[in-house]
Parts: C-alpha cells; sequence; structure tokens
C-alpha cells in the first residue's frame, strides 16, 4: 500500500452500526449510503452539482445543518481521486485502506431496495488491520485522540493533523512504548471523568464548564446561569472583544440544539457554544461560530486544564 500520496485521511461507517463492515473487508469495497446509488441522486453526484445534492436532501424535509453534512460526506467520498487514506472501527480492530479513483457504483446485492448505496473497489491491499510489521491494530492500543472518531455518529468525517500524522506512524509501526504506554492510560482516564462529569449535579456541571472556558482566555461578562432564555453563560474575548454565549444542557437533542442555532442567528453575539453531556446523537452544523463540545471533549478539556482535582472534589 503507497501511504506517500495520501493528501487526507477520513473515517468512514459502513453501514448503520457498522452493518456493512464485514461484506466490504470481504469483497474489498468501500460503501456508502445517503440513496447515493440511486439514479437522481448518482447523476448530480458525478458531475459534482453539490448545491442540487443538498436541495435533494433539503426537499426530504431535512434542516440545513443536516442538509449540508449529508452533502459534505457524500462530497468527501464522491470525490475522492485515490488520495484518501480511510479508517473505519470494528470489533474492537481499526481498519485502513484506499479507494480506487473513479466514479462510485450503484450497490445491486442489497436486499432492501428502499435505501440504495453505491460503493468503489479499494486498492489491491484492500481493507488491512495490522501494521507494516504484522502487529493488529487494535483500539485499546492506540490513542483515545484518534479511536474517538468510533463514537462519531454521522457517517464521515475527517481527521487532522497531528492525530493524522499519529495514524501514519502506528501503520509505519514507528511509535514509541512509552508513548503508547500514556496514551492507554490517559484513554483510560478520561473514560472515568466521563463518568464523574455525568453524576454533577447540573449547577456543578454549569460551573465546570464556566472553569473551563475561564481557563481558555474567556472571561465571563455576567452572571452563571439565571433566568435569561438563550444565554446560560455569557462570554468576552479580552484580546478580540468577541462576545459569545455558552448553552449549558446536561441532556439534549438535534431538534432543540437548532433551535438554539436559530436564536443565536437573531442574538447580538459573535459565537455560540453548546455544551452537553448526555444525547441521542452527535450534533450537527455546518455554522463556524458555532462549536459543539459533547462529554468526550469536556473530559478531554478537564484533563488538559488541570480539573481532574475540581471533579473529583465534587462527586464525592
Amino acid at each position: 500500500m503507497n501511504l506517500s500520496k495520501i493528501t487526507a485521511t477520513r473515517f468512514i461507517r459502513l453501514g448503520q452500526s457498522g452493518s456493512w463492515a464485514e461484506d466490504c473487508f470481504r469483497d474489498g469495497i468501500i460503501r456508502l449510503g445517503f440513496s447515493s446509488g440511486t439514479p437522481e441522486v448518482l447523476e448530480l453526484a458525478k458531475k459534482c452539482k453539490w448545491e442540487q445534492v443538498k436541495n435533494y436532501w433539503l426537499a426530504k424535509d431535512h434542516s440545513p445543518q443536516v442538509a449540508s453534512s449529508y452533502t459534505n460526506q457524500m462530497r468527501a467520498f464522491f470525490e475522492d481521486d485515490g488520495s484518501t487514506l480511510w479508517i473505519t472501527i470494528r470489533n474492537q480492530y481499526l481498519y485502513y485502506g484506499i479507494a480506487q479513483a473513479g466514479v462510485p457504483i450503484p450497490y445491486d446485492k442489497d436486499p432492501d431496495k428502499s435505501k440504495l448505496s453505491s460503493f468503489k473497489k479499494m486498492s489491491q491491499s484492500g481493507w488491512k488491520n495490522r501494521d507494516v510489521n504484522g502487529k493488529f491494530l487494535t483500539i485499546d492500543k492506540l490513542s483515545g485522540r484518534l479511536t474517538k472518531v468510533g463514537g462519531f455518529q454521522g457517517t464521515i468525517c475527517s481527521i487532522k493533523e497531528p492525530v493524522a500524522n499519529y495514524l501514519m506512524l502506528r501503520i509505519q509501526g514507528k511509535i514509541n512504548p512509552a508513548i503508547e504506554k500514556t496514551e492507554t492510560l490517559k484513554l483510560a482516564l478520561q473514560k472515568q471523568i466521563i463518568g464523574l462529569v455525568r453524576d454533577l449535579t447540573w449547577h456543578d456541571f454549569e460551573t465546570l464548564v464556566e472553569l473551563i472556558f475561564s481557563n481558555s482566555g474567556w472571561r465571563r461578562v455576567a452572571k452563571t446561569g439565571g433566568s435569561k432564555e438563550l444565554v446560560d453563560i455569557e462570554l468576552e474575548n479580552p484580546i478580540t472583544k468577541d462576545s459569545a454565549f455558552v448553552q449549558v444542557k446536561s441532556s439534549t437533542t438535534q431538534k432543540q440544539f437548532d433551535s438554539y442555532v436559530n436564536k443565536m442567528k437573531a442574538s447580538p453575539y459573535t459565537r455560540m457554544f453548546y455544551v452537553y453531556h448526555t444525547g441521542q446523537a452527535a450534533l450537527l452544523t455546518d455554522e463556524e461560530n458555532i462549536s459543539v463540545f459533547n462529554v468526550d471533549q469536556i473530559a478531554e478539556l478537564v484533563l488538559s486544564n488541570g480539573l481532574i482535582d475540581w471533579v473529583i472534589d465534587r462527586s464525592k
């Protein structure tokens, strides 16, 4: 497998809950849903008419955020010219491979014709779950920065540097054992923090969020909580003078999140941070000035901001 021409690294979920993975591994293919095998969608995607693809999803009663997300994921798949390293996680292993360049082909082996999909053939190497030395890439021995993509609720997401570089090193069998052990311990600690965070009272969770932003350079300009409908925490960046608000939820849904996105657009704030620790799925948005933090990211920030003792104390 030639990794020298790789320009992008992306995670792909092969079917709902990975249900297509075994067939893809066996047949040496990579497969995408999103009705990408239907004549209408396939023709638009082949011609790179992505705005019309987005309109297709809007016509299916999806929100603009979801329609954009679906379209962007399809675009990453269709426009891959063989320079993307694709990864997926199945049965506690990380698999990787390179798809052949070319237009995806409708998948005609699916008995459920109401959900037509498409596929590309993989390179001759197919899907692999071992490094160049023959060592299995098990997720318990990989960095949590990489394996957390397995919790992504969508289909395709990009793996950015330096995590993509870390993956390349692991594939080539070039990782410091001490780093590997430390990363494993860090991941285990973050998992414990997740449980503690979810056990916090709502007031303590909101205070924790405020501490994280304060440690990150944001300055609170209004009292935490209160009766404001839109704002839980109001912030200002003392350097850029950007104004922002944080909406904190113990649990939430995409519908509730979308309502706050719409409210934010009509507000005087330049940024919105939406923070939650329990939800039905990953929240989707293409708005650059809106950031979403789930419990996994909060656990990382607790660790990086030195707040673990605070969390432990509040959990006693």
